[in-house]
């Protein structure tokens, strides 16, 4: 691939792809893309320097980057602001509360912590 930001396009592949599946819906090119190859093919000149496609992935994977970068900034990127409130899933913060670390994160009243819960692994389910 020869797209002059092959980095950026790998860290952000799968919003890419959501680009391009976009695309093919856009310009109805579902029924003239037989095979791999042909998707593959297609999605080489999606991403082909100087094309318009290629300029438009490429401003837009900036955006995402720049928006991720801004969010790892902010401490309190996982919380809502509302009437000078800190709240998450519409139950409030304790003004105490140190910054909510993870999106998933719930605040335990008893403790006065936050909790992250664990994931269950496909296995156990």
């Amino acid at each position: 691939m020869k797209s002059g930001y092959g980095g950026l396009l790998s860290r952000y592949f799968k919003e890419a792809v959501g680009f391009f599946k976009q695309h093919i819906l856009l310009y109805d090119k579902g029924p003239s893309l037989l095979n791999g190859s042909d998707v593959h093919q297609y999605f080489a000149n999606f991403t082909a320097p100087g094309s318009r496609t290629s300029a438009f992935l490429h401003a837009e994977l900036l955006k995402l980057e720049a928006a991720e970068q801004s969010h790892s900034l902010d401490p309190y990127r996982f919380e809502k602001h509302i009437g000078g409130q800190r709240t998450y899933m519409g139950c409030p913060i304790p003004d105490e509360a140190p910054p909510r670390p993870e999106e998933n994160a719930i605040w335990n009243d008893r403790t006065k912590q936050w909790i992250l819960p664990r994931l269950r692994s496909k296995a156990a389910s």
